[in-house]
């Protein structure tokens, strides 16, 4: 199993310190007007986001309601040890509320409340109430975000989203009531799905890395809990001691619902009581005092549409939910549920397709589910430890309590689930100490089965493994994309075959990775263009090896126009250059991939005020693109001047699974060139398709082919010294 701590990217040779840079503190009032540079002198909240600049910078927002439009937070970028943060000034009420409310009941429906874009990382956001918006309350487009301690509600959308981007912390988060109240497909009442988006947590219809999901709760959402349709994980998602919560309710009460003054011409179209037609045709009667809500209503959906999303769900509680409390949704990822309690769901586990999911699930509980749990032989991997596996007769005894009004109670002070006793085990249970070690702590003998531990001695996990030191006499190649992509796999397993070379993976959303003591870089092409530590390397004083002309392209560096093309093979344009030494070129083609994918060669068509550069190879199909290329030190790329050389060689990562040999071996070919180190080649017989002997032989070396006999021709077949 996949370990679901942060991976450790700053290795124990890259020792790296910050000069201290003082932070600022600001402060924010509803009816601020003053410069926010004290809690006398507080400012608006607007304006106090544009007073945010360095890393450790604070804005506080002082009690009471912040009357607001759609907010976009943009261009926030902290460090790990000094996020930039945005939090509510008091501590919880003793009503256990924030009393630091963003209030967004004036936007229209379809518009969201505050907007997180991707220029902003490392941004902490804590203490808050969100709530009334005409879409989500709250969304996040950006990476490495933590949210802290909001209750996030009312929204006419899923309460809290996450978007493109990934490896983010949701903690102690409670999103709930959320209802998409004028859902309609038609326009004119006749394909109604009122609710059918609105879910408490929504990570879906999106390709990054997964977030991390610590001690939150969702209920009375009209749609799921959580809902990761279409969501294709790069990392594994965690889910942690989080609680779903009668998700899917059959209606709701929207008599002076809050979003009445900004939608009142719909509502009151429903005020005498009105026919609709849902989507699958049925008549519907909708009264404000009962409105109808067509959602779902699933506790945790884990996928959908057969995307591959990997998740580790432990420790949770699914409850009540209208339909399923566990959901594999056709999710074709690996999934470990440890630990988890279902109770009167319908079902508590709903794991039907056989997909390419592998589902390793051990110490859950079901009890009192509405039907019968299923889970496809298919797809289940290990199904060991379960309260349905030990033959157990799991009974109300077994629990304190099974008050389900003890799920919604008050946090803590410091924004943590209060301790109560819904599904804890009575002294004497059977499931005390039956379950199986996984490796997440435990108290007693052995896990016991269920959400939650009894007392006893106490089992902490077994530490994540230290890095491999460096081995001697290699040169380190930080090899730049999103760790562990599929895509990257057959290639990094290529280059570390190599003994001269030690390739350690770093990611490329992260703007605070030290590249100081790695030798060259490798900027690879799975992440996206915009990736914030793509950006930040722009113009970096290192050799770099550009595997992604896209990165390139205009709202990235802004040094040339990318193109895409199916091409297998490139045109090799300077057969001479040191990167083909030792590779097959038949006549004048140097195949990179063996199967397109969607896209295989890819390249630059126009360059953007950037000359100097030694175009090396074309796309087969486009002579005038470049998809080979050096950059010299001291080239203008559109007012950058490279400090070092840059080695660019397009390869889409759609194909990159298909990458040949010889494409590997440029790859490897680019970073020992860019070492400045010697290009070994081993001598082998080739093919001079092109040449007037097209059925002799020739030795290769480098680019040179050398006959039998005294004559030496080039990669084109051409006598080059009689």
């Amino acid at each position: 199993m996949k370990k679901y701590w942060p991976i450790g990217l700053l290795l124990s040779f890259l020792t790296f310190h910050l000069p201290f840079i003082s932070a600022a503190t600001y402060y924010a009032s509803p009816e601020g007007g003053g410069d926010g540079k004290s809690y006398a002198r507080p400012t608006t909240f607007g304006s106090g986001l544009k007073l945010l600049k360095e890393p450790g910078d604070t804005l506080y927002l002082l009690s009471g309601q912040y009357d607001l439009l759609t907010t976009d937070v943009a261009n926030l970028v902290g460090t790990a040890d000094r996020r930039i943060v945005i939090s509510g000034y008091e501590p919880i009420n003793r009503s256990g509320k924030y009393t630091a409310i963003l209030d967004f009941r004036k936007t229209a429906y379809g518009k969201r409340g505050l907007q997180i874009q991707s220029s902003c990382a490392y941004v902490h956001i804590k203490n808050l109430t969100l709530r009334y918006s005409g879409k989500n309350n709250l969304i996040n487009y950006g990476s490495y975000n933590l949210f802290e301690n909001l209750d996030i509600y009312g929204s006419a959308d899923s309460g809290c989203q996450m978007k493109e981007g990934g490896n983010n912390i949701i903690k102690n988060v409670d999103s709930h009531d959320n209802f998409d109240y004028e859902l309609d497909k038609s326009g004119n009442l006749t394909l109604c799905d009122f609710g059918g988006n609105a879910d408490g947590f929504a990570d879906k219809q999106f390709t990054g890395a997964g977030n991390h999901y610590i001690g939150c709760r969702a209920w009375n959402n009209s749609d799921d809990g959580w809902d990761f349709f279409q969501r294709v994980s790069t990392s594994q998602t965690v889910i942690e001691h989080c609680i779903c919560y009668r998700n899917g309710p059959a209606s709701y009460d929207m008599r002076n619902h809050p979003r009445y003054e900004t939608d009142q011409a719909w509502f009151d179209q429903f005020k005498s009581g009105r026919q609709v037609t849902d989507a699958d045709g049925n008549t519907v009667y909708v009264t404000l005092d009962s409105y109808p809500n067509m959602g779902n209503g699933n506790g945790f959906k884990l996928g959908g549409a057969s995307t591959k999303h990997d998740a580790l769900v432990h420790h949770c509680l699914s409850v009540a939910n209208t339909v399923k409390g566990f959901d594999q949704n056709s999710d074709a990822g690996q999934l470990f549920l440890y630990n988890n309690s279902g109770y009167m769901n319908n079902p508590n586990y709903g794991f039907y397709n056989s997909n390419g999911c592998e589902l390793t699930i051990r110490n859950c509980v079901s009890h009192k589910s509405q039907s019968s749990d299923s889970f496809h032989s298919g797809i289940v991997k290990v199904s060991s430890h379960n309260s349905w596996n030990k033959g157990y007769s799991v009974s109300n005894s077994d629990f304190q309590s099974l008050d389900t009004t003890l799920l919604c109670t008050y946090r803590t002070s410091d924004g943590s689930l209060s301790a109560t006793s819904f599904m804890y085990l009575v002294t004497g249970s059977q499931l005390i100490d039956a379950g199986v070690d996984v490796n997440l702590g435990y108290n007693g003998a052995a896990p016991d089965i269920g959400w939650c531990e009894t007392d006893g001695e106490q089992h902490d996990p077994e530490p994540e493994p230290e890095p491999e030191p460096q081995p001697a006499g290699t040169h380190a190649v930080a090899y730049v994309s999103i760790p562990d992509a599929q895509e990257d796999q057959a290639l990094l397993a290529f280059l570390r075959e190599s003994d001269s070379l030690w390739v350690v993976e770093t990611d490329a959303t992260r703007t605070d990775v030290d590249y100081s003591a790695y030798e060259v870089l490798v900027l690879a092409s799975k992440p996206a263009s915009s990736a914030l530590g793509f950006a930040a390397l722009k113009g970096i004083n290192k050799p770099v090896v550009l595997l992604k002309p896209w990165l390139l392209k205009p709202g990235a560096w802004e040094w040339g126009t990318a193109i895409n093309t199916q091409d297998l093979s490139v045109t090799v344009t300077n057969a001479s250059h040191p990167l083909f030494r030792g590779l097959t070129i038949t006549d004048g083609q140097l195949m990179l991939f063996s199967q397109c994918i969607t896209n295989a060669v890819t390249a630059i068509s126009e360059w953007n005020n950037t000359a100097g550069v030694l175009s090396l190879a074309a796309p087969a199909s486009q002579a005038n693109a470049v998809a080979v290329a050096e950059l010299p030190a001291g080239t203008n790329c559109n007012g950058t001047v490279l400090p070092q050389r840059l080695v660019m060689i397009g390869l889409s990562e759609y194909s990159l699974t298909h990458i040949s040999k010889d494409g590997k071996q440029l790859v490897e070919n680019a970073i020992l060139y860019q070492l400045g180190m010697d290009i070994p080649t081993e001598d082998m017989e080739v093919s001079i398709l092109n040449h007037q002997s097209t059925n002799r032989k020739f030795l290769q070396y480098g680019s040179m082919f050398i006959q039998a006999g005294d004559d030496v021709y080039d990669a084109f077949g051409r006598r080059i010294r009689p």
